[in-house]
């Protein structure tokens, strides 16, 4: 709403009210196409025009009023309101519009005509036919007003409603003639043409198209076009050859689709004639503007069109890109000789990408790194702050390489150095298996920058040999106290370690305040490409939330025992208030008709009441919110946000009060009571489309959630702050009901990037042309509440935390220390411990790396810093003499130990403290009969005897208060401590989180607390602190080993098997190849053991098993199958490829039978109910369907993306080899117009 309801673009939309005559330039007569009988009274004359016209200020307010109405799910809409709107229509598509208005003002009328058309098509009391005219209407409006997505999203909303012109439930089966509905066909056709979905708009063509050429087979019509039908028919076959073009590229299409066009528009006559002329005259200017839009034509022309194809045939299918990539792909002069270069140029070298969420920032990673993939020989890194986001971003990535012919990596732990050393430790020379040692070698890793760390720390001529592009996602989190340097290290490193090569950095952050100064910092040969915008597709209706106390209302209570003269309670009815501002500057209340909680005051015997309200008496602000929750959730998704957990189960549970179960939602519920037990609250909200989500849950419940909500599953989830830097969930609305707490970490607090994340989730691009975003204030209404919306300019800039005041008193302390005498570098702590690590890593890579020459000292490393740049002279000064410090304490040592702990990726003081313990458990090992292929509990034993586990317990990087706990909260609980050798023995026996909670933590009181602590533990201690310290002490000892010359050597395998809470290869094997679940691997591990699958048959035993199977004996779900069919896809030859190489592709189905000679053969999915569900052949023949065969899983991918791709194909069975070619194969052809 921010740009539609701007009062400067209504004006200069509006205009002034031209005279207008009956005369063929007239552009309004464009807009008269409809049916007079269901329209609402036109004027007759110009001035009738300009009185029905409403001024500016008048349509800004009608819109706002029906915006208002709509919030209320009230869809009595003004037909003044639509009359303006297809005036603001007419005066952007007319014939005369350019040359009567300008560019601006024609683009200003279809973006406001579009808003008001879309309002309009929320009614469902209107006529399907009238809702796919304003649809269309809308849609194009959109189009040529650069809001892409929301025409996309216009489509989606129409799947609810079937369309009159589908006539046939199973239109491939042989039956009686169908009845087209020729008055709508050409709208319907025209509004799922522009949701641009390839494979559904396909479908729906292929029906209509074969219901067309059945017609005219019937009825002996040798040309449909110079029929009554004609301009329809030519609609529907332009639309198909423009996907033709738009999907594969070929111009001849695009070249048949304009003939089509004109032909509708020329053609005599017929049923639906103004629809079917009306929707080819707005195609004809699309048509060209979508062209030049598609990547076929934005690209550049030296990519091979299988880097087209993979965002054309992929999901979801790219067809028009975006402003916001368009601009990126312009070029611009960047370097001395004054070529103009756009950002997939390969000498463009540094990239900062500043765009708003929905404005498609992963789309234009994925086009930096399809381009680069396509271009060159080496791999790309993509660096993320989660694991979760991580995993997200696979999940996008893997269709796209699809196509390409390109792979994932191997989602290696955050303390793996490589891919050969991985397998070396883990499965040990003679055990590799060579199917995941191939698919180990991909084309894009995907780690966190402590991941990326610790690969350079171990070995960074490696890493800087095999990844040719840097992408750095979320850059923004550089300012944040925890992590913030660990990102600006690396990057320091990588920016001036490839100053002169051919190495690539990105970038991106929806919100940087200060993107130019980050590009200065990423300078190189020439500054680095900045891309700024502020373009998002959804508009966002902002709202706050009040309660309304009626002071004049009230009952009044005795109190039993008052306090002091405190002796009655009054009780006021409390009401629930939101305002709406749909334009700036303007704001709209309503309230609810009954009340919605009580506010309690005490009051003296005279009535005066009490300053602050009765806490435990009044009705809680979320409980009285969670109305409003469930009110905007007929209207869609919504997401809450609230500061802690226990803030999150309560909305949760209060949102859930009344809601019934629904059917859809109990397999996911059973999910939960499984893992987290009958007790906890969770199923039972899941059961009704509800949910909270924080990191207190088991990571495949969360994941669940977040799937469940993509899939239209779950309507409410209530969740963290944290969630706001985490993955992408469409919601329609979101919710800030933070409830801030004493001590509470500024990290969490929703302001600066993490408030623009939160509000972006907001009206996902392409989900929906809308989204809502409500601020719950328990505080009296001001104006200035709509202002925290908007984050401070100083929240978004990007800070170093060198600056921030801990990081600075850590230095007067390092300081003082130095002075004193004492050893300051091993003693610095906070902030400046990251630094003075980064210094000796610094110093470490000097002596390590091959091309030593490019490697620069210590002074000039902190000179490449972002803090460097933003300190002033006299704090560079102070940094620079911690430098100083560290370079003569690193001078100290012994080359073989400064590396040592270089290489640990652990504080200095950390290092040394566990290079010494590494000295004893060596001295140690070598005198026990264990050897490198221990088991894992015998060696956790051996640790926890020698006093290693403990020891570590006292390091400065352990999480929180080690391993003590409380009873419950207050102080009434009673402290426990919990074994660290007992609970890495129950997390690498395979042990649930549900057990590990009852065995470990039974003393707390609360079972749901219970279990958040047995996750939060094995989150923090498990998964990741002991992991890394067990991978830095094994690295360590054999260290130690090899210098002694001993022929012992310690497991290298044991963090992994801790990090992943397994005690097999086989689960290690799946957890690193994009099985996610820990359960699922387990189970499948211990099947594999008691079968006796050999390590090189696992693919093909997982294969025979199948997706039913997968569901019952591993329990696994919709998201574990999915990730088992991309385990299982055949890695050394792509179908997918095949056939769009060639136009053909064969392979051999499962259980065949022989096809009937006259039958004919598609590809569909054996259980809809279901996702993913094998696929099968369907012979069609005689008007009956059977099955002739199922598509190994090896292929299922594969094939489902051609199925989802929507290609025509052609399909054979000869003796159970299944063949498939594409209809009208032309070879690799140019798609530039």
């Amino acid at each position: 709403m921010e740009r539609a309801l701007d009062i400067e673009l209504v004006e200069n939309a509006l205009g002034p009210h031209p005279t207008l005559t009956q005369n063929s330039t007239n552009p309004y007569q464009r807009v008269q196409w409809f049916d007079p009988s269901t329209a609402p009274r036109w004027p007759e004359t110009a001035d009738d025009w300009t009185s029905a016209l409403p001024t500016a200020v008048e349509l800004q307010a009608q819109i706002a009023r029906t915006e208002v109405t709509l919030f209320l799910h009230q869809h009595d809409f003004p037909e003044e309101l639509l009359r303006s709107a297809w005036y603001l229509h007419g005066v952007a598509s007319s014939d005369a519009a350019a040359q009567l208005y300008t560019v601006d003002r024609q683009r200003n009328a279809f973006a406001l005509s579009a808003h008001i058309f879309d309002l309009a098509t929320i009614s469902s009391d209107r006529p399907t036919r009238e809702r796919l005219k304003l649809a269309f209407g809308a849609q194009v409006g959109y189009h040529r007003s650069d809001r892409e997505p929301n025409a996309i999203a216009l489509e989606r909303r129409f799947r609810i409603t079937p369309a009159p012109s589908e006539s046939l439930a199973e239109p491939s089966v042989a039956g009686p003639t169908p009845v087209l509905d020729f008055e709508s066909l050409a709208l319907d056709a025209g509004v799922s043409f522009l949701g641009l979905d390839t494979g559904r708009t396909r479908q729906r063509l292929g029906r209509w198209r074969a219901e067309l050429r059945q017609l005219q087979g019937d009825t002996g019509i040798d040309d449909m076009a110079r029929t009554i039908f004609g301009p329809t028919y030519c609609v529907v076959e332009a639309i198909h050859h423009l996907l033709q073009y738009l999907a594969l590229g070929d111009t001849e299409d695009f070249d048949a689709a304009l003939q089509l066009i004109d032909q509708a528009l020329t053609s005599p006559e017929g049923l639906g004639d103004h629809d079917a002329r009306w929707v080819a005259s707005h195609l004809r200017f699309l048509a060209d503007e979508m062209g030049a839009g598609s990547v076929w034509s934005l690209l550049p022309p030296d990519l091979p069109a299988s880097a087209k194809q993979a965002f054309t045939l992929s999901s979801p299918p790219i067809l028009a890109l975006w402003k916001p990539q368009r601009e990126l792909l312009r070029p611009e002069t960047t370097n001395e000789d004054g070529q103009a270069l756009d950002a997939l140029h390969e000498n463009v070298r540094r990239i900062v990408l500043s765009v708003p969420t929905s404005a498609g920032k992963t789309l234009i990673s994925q086009l930096l790194t399809v381009s680069f993939l396509a271009r060159s020989d080496s791999s790309v890194c993509y660096v993320v702050p989660q694991r979760s986001l991580g995993r997200e971003i696979r999940r996008d990535l893997n269709s796209r390489l699809l196509l390409l012919g390109k792979s994932l990596s191997r989602e290696l732990p955050e303390f793996a150095a490589s891919v050969d050393q991985f397998f070396r430790e883990v499965f040990g020379e003679d055990e590799i298996f060579p199917i995941s040692f191939d698919r180990a070698l991909g084309d894009v890793s995907i780690m966190t920058p402590e991941g990326l760390d610790q690969a350079l720390r171990r070995d960074p001529d490696d890493v800087l040999k095999q990844y040719g592009m840097f992408v750095f996602d979320e850059v923004h989190l550089i300012k944040e106290k925890s992590r913030g340097f660990k990102l600006e290290s690396v990057l320091s490193f990588l920016h001036l370690h490839t100053r002169d090569t051919e190495h690539k950095i990105v970038l991106l952050s929806a919100a940087l305040g200060n993107a130019g100064q980050l590009a200065a910092w990423m300078s190189s040969d020439g500054p680095a490409k900045l891309l700024e915008s502020d373009w998002r597709g959804p508009r966002r209706l902002h709202a706050v939330f009040n309660t309304d106390i009626r002071w004049n209302d009230y009952t009044v209570q005795d109190v039993p025992r008052a306090r002091g003269n405190l002796s009655k309670r009054l009780v006021y009815d409390t009401y629930g208030r939101v305002r709406l501002r749909p334009a700036h500057g303007q704001s709209q209340a309503v309230e609810t008709t009954e009340p919605i909680g009580q506010t309690v005051f005490r009051a003296t015997a005279q009535l005066e009441r009490d300053s602050s309200p009765e806490g435990p008496k009044s009705t809680p602000s979320y409980r009285m919110l969670a109305d409003i929750v469930r009110h905007v959730g007929q209207a869609g998704p919504v997401l809450v946000f609230r500061s802690t957990r226990a803030g999150a189960v309560a909305m949760a549970n209060a949102v859930g009060e009344g809601l019934e179960a629904l059917q859809q939602c109990e397999d996911l519920a059973e999910m939960a009571r499984e893992k987290l037990s009958e007790k906890h609250p969770l199923p039972g909200l899941l059961a009704k489309g509800v949910a909270f989500h924080h990191a207190g849950l088991p990571i495949d419940i969360q994941e669940a959630i977040e799937d469940g909500l993509r899939a239209g599953l779950l309507n409410y989830v209530t969740a963290t702050t944290t969630l706001a830097e985490g993955v992408n969930l469409p919601v329609r609305t979101v919710v800030l009901a933070e409830n801030s707490y004493p001590g509470q970490s500024p990290e969490t607090h929703l302001t600066g990037s993490r408030l623009v994340n939160a509000v972006g989730r907001a009206g996902r691009a392409t989900k929906e042309t809308e989204g809502w975003v409500i601020l719950a204030r328990n505080a009296a209404p001001t104006e200035s509440d709509f202002d925290l919306f908007e984050p401070a300019e100083d929240d978004l800039r990007v800070s170093s935390v060198l600056l921030e005041a801990s990081a600075l008193e850590a230095l007067a302390v390092f300081e003082e220390a130095l002075r004193a005498g004492e050893d300051a570098v091993l003693s610095a702590h906070d902030e400046l411990a990251e630094f003075t690590k980064y210094v000796w890593f610094i110093l470490a890579a000097q002596e390590e790396l091959t091309s030593a020459e490019r490697s620069p000292d210590p002074m000039t490393a902190f000179a490449g810093t972002l803090a460097y740049r933003q300190l002033d002279a006299e704090l560079r000064a102070r940094y620079e003499s911690v430098v100083e410090a560290v370079t003569s304490r690193y001078a100290q040592l012994d080359r073989e130990s400064r590396i040592r702990w270089s290489r640990t990726g652990a504080g200095l003081q950390t290092s040394r403290r566990l290079d010494d313990l590494a000295r004893r458990v060596a001295d140690t090992w070598s005198l026990t009969d264990l050897t490198s292929e221990a088991d894992p509990g015998s060696v956790l034993t051996f640790l926890e005897e020698v006093g290693v586990l403990d020891a570590m317990l006292d390091f400065n990087e352990c999480p929180r208060t080690g391993l003590q706990f409380q009873s419950k909260q207050g102080k009434n609980g009673q402290t426990f401590t919990v074994s660290p050798g007992d609970l890495l023995a129950e997390w690498v026996s395979g042990a649930s989180l549900l057990g590990i909670s009852e065995r470990l933590f039974s003393r707390i009181e609360s079972e749901t607390k219970r279990i958040e602590q047995a996750v939060d533990t094995v989150t923090d201690f498990c998964e990741h602190y002991f992991a890394w310290m067990l991978a830095a002490l094994a690295a360590l000892v054999n260290a130690h080993l090899e210098a002694d010359r001993a022929e012992a050597e310690f497991p290298t395998n044991l963090a992994t098997l801790v990090r992943y809470g397994v005690r097999s290869k086989h689960a290690v094997e799946l957890l690193t190849s994009g099985v996610h679940s820990r359960d699922v691997a387990n189970s499948i591990a211990e099947a594999f053991e008691y079968e006796g699958v050999d390590p090189n048959g696992t693919v093909a035993w997982l294969s025979a098993v199948g997706i039913d199977g997968w569901r019952e004996r591993f329990s696994a779900t919709n998201l574990d199958a999915r990730e088992l069919l991309e385990y299982c896809r055949d890695q050394d030859r792509s179908i997918l490829q095949e056939l769009l190489g060639s136009g053909v592709t064969s392979f051999r189905l499962e259980g065949w039978k022989e096809a009937a000679s006259d039958g004919r053969l598609e590809l569909a999915c054996d259980d809809l109910s279901s996702s993913p569900a094998p696929v099968v052949v369907h012979e069609i023949a005689g008007g009956e369907r059977r099955s002739l065969g199922a598509v190994p899983i090896m292929r299922h991918i594969e094939v489902q993306a051609l199925m989802s791709a929507g290609l025509e194909m052609n399909l054979e069975l000869r003796g159970g080899e299944l063949s498939i070619s594409l209809m009208g194969f032309r070879g690799d052809v140019p798609g530039d117009l």
